[in-house]
């Protein structure tokens, strides 16, 4: 499972699309957007969103449970 993108909560700052290690994020139209298929589960958007926007399953959360 991939990261979810609250479209009504993202602000599109562009922070997660800086950190994802893979460019699984873009932000377009001045909302973030993710490729579910390529994302690694690592956590790190979530981590970095100031909005809060961006969430993982805990179970799915593959890099420091």
């Amino acid at each position: 499972m991939a990261v979810v993108i609250d479209k009504n909560r993202c602000d599109g700052c562009q922070e997660c699309e800086a950190i994802c290690p893979t460019g699984v994020i873009r932000v377009l139209s001045g909302k973030a957007w993710a490729d579910p298929a390529r994302c690694l589960s690592c956590g790190a958007c979530v981590r970095e969103c100031p909005a809060g926007a961006i969430t993982l399953p805990k179970e799915d959360i593959r890099n420091g449970k």
